[in-house]
């Protein structure tokens, strides 16, 4: 189920009480996955300095692996992902207990079929986490009509390989520096 905050505004001009809208608020929401306290929040600029934390860690982990180009290719989208994009992407922070753990995007490339990425902090790996969220993720995906989501990976990311697979994703090219996943809605006729 999505959960949708209520957009309130309000007519700073006078005293009248807050209005609220009819219509909720679809830029900021909530997608619970089945791991109690995990929830999938959409980033927002109140989120940036607890997302720096993490951002940071996953370009030292990054570097770590050899990728130099991480630093860049990371924080290019940083104001993007916060400003409150009116684009059809969802960025979706990972949080646990109400602490930031990492992210989930759904990316309208080329709607109805999307691509996926993700990231999680590495000391919260293991756990079940990652598959929860993107499983979530997914369903959402399905709700919004999606056909397919892609994702790629790094061939020596063994871990997101792994999640991939068991998610049913299936390996549809090898780029060398990356592994190309597809994974195909079933249709209804």
């Amino acid at each position: 189920m999505t959960n949708f905050e209520s957009g309130v505004a309000s007519d700073s001009t006078n005293d009248r009480a807050p209005h609220v809208a009819t219509e909720p608020d679809r830029t900021r929401f909530e997608l619970e996955s089945t791991v109690p306290g995990l929830v999938l929040r959409t980033l927002t600029a109140a989120d940036q300095a607890a997302y720096a934390v993490i951002a940071d860690r996953m370009v030292q982990q990054e570097i770590a692996r050899g990728d130099e180009r991480a630093y860049g290719e990371i924080w290019a989208g940083w104001g993007h992902d916060f400003a409150g994009s009116t684009d059809a992407h969802h960025r979706f922070g990972i949080w646990l207990d109400e602490k930031i753990i990492g992210r989930v995007d759904l990316l309208a490339v080329d709607p109805p079929s999307y691509g996926l990425s993700y990231w999680l902090d590495p000391d919260f790996m293991g756990r079940g986490h990652a598959m929860a969220c993107v499983r979530r993720v997914m369903a959402f995906a399905a709700e919004l009509g999606a056909d397919a989501l892609y994702a790629g990976v790094k061939p020596d990311n063994v871990r997101s390989i792994a999640l991939l697979k068991r998610l049913e994703f299936e390996l549809i090219a090898d780029l060398g520096t990356h592994q190309r996943f597809r994974f195909a809605f079933p249709r209804h006729v």
